[in-house]
């Protein structure tokens, strides 16, 4: 992916369109913990961060909706500029909602975490049984606890699925390190929102970010955006 965002890197092999039609737009990155502080890439936040990031990585309309209500992804453009094979080796956990796991789960074969350990790939629901999921870890109220636990363990990065009110949850609980937004040229002009509405606290209103990179994609008309949570600082 050129030189002008540090550390991501394009190919011209074709994109995977399993992950497009998840509206999993996705970034190959040096592993930041192999490079020197000076010149590490975003996703890793800090020298003197020692918990682990977790980065929330979605595709996106220009007026801010991770997909329609009917969960389609025919509304996502494709882009063979896309390198797709490092995204997941970035990553050893998996955190999403449960119909964002319904959407992958759905693929069969085909879903990129199939073969992933039980503890890898984490379900937040209040209402799933546990028994009908026996290939995830299902997390119940206490999910923002569970998640703080695995920001403070060993490991690669944390990957943070899906939006509303999952997305806002983490927020609220200052536990979202970056927003890795894929802006595709379209209006969805309705639809499910990146992140479910929330009263201002303190006098603050929203969640401040700061611009880290952004490119286009000339093919296609992508935006590759990502922003560093400032209220992790």
């Amino acid at each position: 992916m050129g030189s002008i965002v540090p550390g991501l890197v394009l190919s011209d092999s074709p994109c995977s369109p399993l992950t497009l039609t998840l509206g999993l737009l996705q970034f190959r990155f040096i592993s930041p913990r192999a490079l020197p502080v000076s010149v590490k890439p975003y996703g890793y936040i800090s020298p003197l961060q020692t918990m682990r990031p977790i980065r929330y990585n979605v595709a996106i309309s220009l007026d801010g909706y991770i997909g329609p209500e009917d969960h389609s992804t025919t509304w996502i453009t494709d882009d063979p500029s896309i390198d797709f094979d490092d995204l997941y080796s970035q990553f050893d956990t998996f955190i999403m909602g449960r119909i964002s796991y319904d959407v992958m789960k759905a693929q069969g074969d085909a879903n990129p975490l199939r073969n992933q350990p039980k503890g890898r790939v984490l379900v937040v629901s209040q209402s799933a049984d546990p028994a009908a999921y026996p290939e995830v870890t299902i997390l119940g109220r206490d999910f923002i606890s569970e998640i703080k636990k695995l920001k403070e363990q060993e490991g690669k990065d944390i990957w943070l699925f899906g939006g509303g009110q999952l997305l806002g949850a983490c927020l609220d609980a200052g536990l979202v390190d970056t927003i890795e937004a894929a802006v595709m040229p379209i209006l969805l002009r309705g639809g499910i929102k990146m992140v479910s509405d929330a009263p201002a606290r303190d006098g603050m209103v929203g969640t401040k970010l700061e611009l880290v990179s952004v490119r286009q994609l000339e093919k296609s008309g992508i935006l590759l955006t990502t922003y560093k949570v400032k209220s992790n600082e």
